[in-house]
Formats: structure tokens, sequence, C-alpha cells
């Protein structure tokens, strides 16, 4: 015969067994589902989500936002901004830097996409990003040239910049 307490105890164990498997949801795989909704808003609260979610695949999410999808390319420029302040000095490269120089230098994605790539390097303040911003002043895109002549100039990097 069983006695109460372990009819408890199992009954509590079934339970947790229960709900287990929906304990085990990665987090990431939601927000990633949220970031191709066809819904404006969805979209939106999952960039905020990733900018305050602490892993790395964060980054990857907000820089495919940045490129890809024109309604939030401001916002996953502003979410990436935090987060490349907040990558660990110890830690380099940065991960955040290199990921926004790829899309900064990449010709076959749109100018303003670029061009808010080179706007994020400058707001991140890390010097890792004046070599990849001199690479772009002399780039044919105005928009670009120009966002990397003012991120050089936020980064004190004045012999680039525009003339005062």
């Amino acid at each position: 015969m069983m006695t109460k307490a372990i009819r408890v105890v199992l009954a509590g164990f079934l339970v947790a067994l229960l709900l287990l498997p929906g304990c085990a949801v990665d987090p990431m795989e939601q927000l990633s589902q949220d970031i191709e909704s066809q819904e404006l808003s969805v979209r939106e609260r999952a960039v905020l989500e990733l900018a305050n979610f602490d892993d790395e695949r964060a980054t990857d999410a907000l820089l495919d936002v940045l490129q890809g999808d024109e309604e939030l390319c401001d916002a996953a420029a502003v979410a990436l901004v935090k987060k490349g302040r907040e990558w660990p000095a110890k830690k380099k490269p940065n991960a955040v830097v290199e990921g926004l120089g790829r899309i900064a230098k990449n010709v076959n994605l749109l100018d303003a996409a670029r061009a808010r790539a080179c706007w994020a390097l400058g707001e991140i303040g890390s010097r890792e990003a004046v070599p990849i911003l001199k690479g772009l002043t002399g780039d044919a895109k105005v928009p670009v040239k120009d966002q990397a002549k003012y991120a050089l100039e936020k980064l004190g990097f004045y012999t680039v910049g525009r003339p005062f």
C-alpha cells in the first residue's frame, strides 16, 4: 500500500514531467519566429527583446533585421548600438562591430542599411571600427560615405572627417 505522502510526491513528479517539455523551449526560437511575423508590432517587440537578450545569437538576429527589414532597420541599429557598447572589453574582437562592418562594406545591400551600419559603428564608440570606416570614406554611395565620415568624427578621427 502506498502512503499518502508517496502519492503526493508521485503526483508532483508526474505534473513536473508534463510541464517539462514546455520549459525546455529555447526563447531564441520564439524570438526568431516573431522577427519573421507579418505584424509590425510583433516584430518591434521581438527587436526590443533581442536588444536585452543576453545571447550572442541575438546579435546575429539583429544584424539580419538591419539588412533585411526596412521598417525596423532603425530600431535594429539602435539595439545593435546597445549590444556593441555592452560587449565585454576583454572579449576581442567585438562581434557587433564585425557584423556591422560586414553590412557597411556589402555593396549589394541597400544604401540605407549600409549607412545605418556606419552610424551604429560611430555610436558604439569602439576604435575597432576605424579601419572599417576609413575604407568607406571613398565609397561611391554618398549616404554611406557621409555616415562613415560622421562616424569617424564621433570616434575622434578627424583627418578623414568633414571640415568644420
